[in-house]
């Protein structure tokens, strides 16, 4: 997917890469179109009574029996039939009607008046089936890709923070580059998640844990939020249970704490608006994903680690019921 209208920027190799606001807008580009895919995926499984079995039979089915296309060519390696078009579920072509029966029963929908028609109506489902799967491998592709400029990003701000930090003769200066390295190494830590909660915001999350309402609500918002400045929603499950997953047992009562804490941050701090609220949500975000791929170093892995405790901790004893986020 490109767009000669989404910003780029070169690099020193003269090579271009997409700018963060570049890829949020190609990534809104890609969600919308899959979304678009998922429902009509939706509408013909349902049409036909698909299961993900009977999906799985015919899929096996196709890529056992296809046939390659045979190209001829002449002495210096030119097609000599010019292009022609593949069809890569010809494999469905010759598949026997009592294979089908055998996958979906005499009695399922898509089981047509004729065999013929049976077969056209197995290829358009699994056709429509192919295209949401490229859809989705595309979006996660631009994920993985504005995760990684992310992270570039990150490590050139770094190294000019540590450069402005050691090599400036004005005093003044040079303490105010320390000052932003120190923040920067905050964030890139999750040190703020480890602050001292405010009296208001504690009572929200006491009140807000326990309360279905306020929990729908935090995630809808969350979700249409990150969609507008780029990030992808599956934080949101990544942070699921994670009290459960990933802490001692101690704080498995307040299972969901942290990613309530998270759709706090995304609904009140507004970061489609305030610079800094954004790019503090952008390193939870890389934060938590290099934390449960176990991507930190064991030192950096601890740092973070604790720095999420110490939010827990300020709030155990005081979380009611977890039966607000059973679905």
């Amino acid at each position: 997917m490109t767009n000669d209208n989404i910003e780029t920027i070169e690099t020193e190799e003269k090579t271009k890469r997409y700018t963060l606001s570049g890829l949020s807008k190609l990534m809104q580009e890609a969600k919308g179109l899959l979304k678009i895919q998922e429902q009509l995926w939706s509408q013909i499984s349902e049409e036909f009574e698909i299961s993900d079995d009977q999906l799985k039979a015919v899929l096996e089915y196709n890529d056992g029996t296809l046939s390659m296309p045979e190209v001829k060519q002449d002495e210096e390696g030119n097609d000599l039939d010019g292009e022609k078009e593949y069809d890569p579920l010809n494999g469905l072509d010759g598949i026997p009607a009592e294979r089908v029966l055998d996958i979906f029963g005499k009695d399922s929908p898509i089981i047509g008046l004729t065999h013929s028609q049976t077969v056209d109506r197995l290829k358009s489902a699994v056709r429509t089936f192919y295209e949401m799967y490229f859809c989705q491998m595309e979006y996660r592709k631009l994920e993985r890709e504005f995760a990684l400029e992310i992270e570039r990003q990150e490590q050139d701000s770094l190294e000019l923070l540590q450069k402005a930090a050691q090599n400036n003769d004005d005093p003044e200066k040079q303490a105010k580059a320390q000052a932003a390295l120190d923040q920067f190494l905050s964030n890139k830590y999750l040190g703020f998640i480890a602050e001292q909660l405010e009296g208001r915001d504690v009572k929200w999350l006491v009140s807000a844990y326990s309360d279905q309402s306020k929990i729908r609500y935090s995630l809808e918002k969350s979700r249409r939020t990150l969609q507008q400045i780029g990030i992808a929603e599956s934080i949101i499950l990544q942070l699921s249970n994670f009290e459960k997953r990933l802490l001692p047992e101690k704080y498995h009562s307040q299972s969901n704490l942290l990613l309530l804490k998270f759709l706090g941050m995304v609904v009140h701090q507004k970061p489609q608006e305030d610079k800094m609220a954004r790019h503090r949500i952008i390193s939870f975000v890389l934060g938590i994903d290099k934390l449960i791929k176990r991507s930190w170093s064991e030192e950096e892995h601890e740092k973070v680690l604790n720095n999420l405790i110490m939010f827990e901790d300020q709030l155990i004893g005081k979380i009611g019921s977890s039966e607000a986020w059973v679905d």
